[in-house]
C-alpha cells in the first residue's frame, strides 16, 4: 500500500513539476498574446477532462468489483465507451475554440485537436491505470513524457521563433505517445 502511495504521489508530483516548468519555457518562447491562447487552449483540455471523468469515471469505480469478476470483454466495452466520450469531447471542445477564436488555420486546428485529445486521453488512461493497480508504469510512463515534453519544448523554445501550433502539436504527439505506452503496459 505504501508503496502505491509513494509511486501516485511521484507521478502528481512529476506531472505538476514538470507541467510548471513547461509553462514557464513556453511563457519565455511567446509572446503574451500567444500564451495567452495557449492557457485558453489549456484551459479547454482540463475542461474536458472534467467532462470525461464526470461521464466515465464515477461508472468505472461503481463498475470495478463486476471488472475483476467478469471476462475481457466487459473491459474492452468500457475502454471502448471511454475513447467514444473523448472523441465527442474532443470534438465539441475543438469546434467550440474554433468558432470562438475565428482566426485560426488549419494547421491550428489540427494541434488544438490532437492536443486536447491527449491530454484528455492521458489523463483518463491514468486514472485507470491506478485503478488497476499499476502504480509503477504510470510513474515511468509519466516519467518519460515528462523529460521528453520538456526536452522538445526546450528544444522549440532555443531554436527560437517558436509557433503555438509547434508546441501544441508536440505536447499533443508526446502524449499520445504517452497513452500508446499505458495501453500497452495495461495489456489493453
Amino acid at each position: 500500500m505504501y508503496k502505491s502511495i509513494s509511486f501516485s504521489v511521484l507521478t502528481q508530483t512529476l506531472a505538476s513539476g514538470g507541467g510548471f516548468i513547461v509553462s514557464i519555457i513556453i511563457l519565455r518562447s511567446l509572446s503574451l498574446e500567444l500564451f495567452g491562447w495557449y492557457v485558453y487552449f489549456y484551459m479547454f483540455a482540463g475542461f474536458s477532462i472534467s467532462i470525461v471523468n464526470a461521464a466515465c469515471g464515477v461508472v468505472y469505480y461503481m463498475l470495478r468489483p463486476r471488472l475483476t469478476m467478469l471476462a475481457d470483454p466487459y473491459e474492452w466495452n468500457y475502454n471502448t465507451f471511454h475513447l467514444l466520450v473523448i472523441l465527442a469531447v474532443t470534438t465539441a471542445s475543438t469546434f467550440i475554440c474554433t468558432v470562438l477564436s475565428q482566426q485560426l488555420t488549419f494547421a491550428m486546428i489540427v494541434a488544438i485537436s490532437i492536443f486536447i485529445f491527449a491530454v484528455t486521453a492521458v489523463d483518463s488512461l491514468k486514472i485507470q491505470t491506478t485503478a488497476n493497480g499499476r502504480h509503477a508504469l504510470m510513474f515511468l510512463v509519466e516519467l518519460s513524457r515528462q523529460t521528453t515534453l520538456l526536452g522538445v519544448i526546450g528544444l522549440i523554445s532555443w531554436r527560437g521563433n517558436a509557433q503555438l501550433s509547434e508546441i501544441m502539436l508536440a505536447q499533443g504527439l508526446i502524449g499520445l505517445f504517452a497513452c500508446a505506452g499505458l495501453m500497452i503496459g495495461n495489456c489493453w
